[in-house]
């Protein structure tokens, strides 16, 4: 599993407890799991160039 696979997997699973029981916590790590999975989005691009 790639790391990208790995963070996207975790986003998933964040999202469904927030369907579940929504609290702060849960988006507060919403948030962070999609601004990671962006800067290794522009990671990966960098390293294309």
């Amino acid at each position: 599993m790639t790391t990208r696979e790995e963070y996207e997997l975790r986003l998933k699973i964040i999202e469904q407890w927030i369907e579940i029981k929504p609290n702060e916590e849960l988006m507060e790590a919403l948030k962070t799991a999609q601004r990671e999975i962006k800067e290794l989005g522009l990671v990966e691009y960098q390293r294309e160039i």
